[in-house]
């Protein structure tokens, strides 16, 4: 198994997956409903100061999410990471502390 895989969390991305219906072809869509229905979170257009050393920013107060201007697949990836930490922060702390220990 490679070192940087995480079943129990590709499990729960799964489980996520099939449980809000998202669909292969439009994952960016309903990733960004996903977390407008779920948390409340908005997307709006990036500021300028992200993709100087900052690649996404979650506002709390404002729930705002902003994500620098980069390739769709990159950009993708970001927002699945952010949904990541909204629904399982505690098992990917888990796995990263047992992945330090081995």
């Amino acid at each position: 198994m490679e070192e940087n895989y995480f079943d129990p969390l590709d499990h729960a991305a799964q489980r996520l997956a099939e449980r809000r219906n998202f669909h292969p072809e439009n994952h960016s869509g309903d990733f960004i409903t996903f977390l407008r229905d779920a948390y409340g979170i908005r997307e709006p257009q990036a500021p300028e100061d992200l993709g100087k050393g900052m690649i996404w920013r979650l506002e709390t107060t404002t729930r705002l999410l902003s994500i620098w201007r980069c390739p769709r697949r990159n950009r993708l990836f970001w927002i699945a990471h952010v949904i990541g930490l909204l629904e399982r922060r505690e098992s990917i702390e888990r796995q990263i502390r047992q992945a330090i220990k081995q």
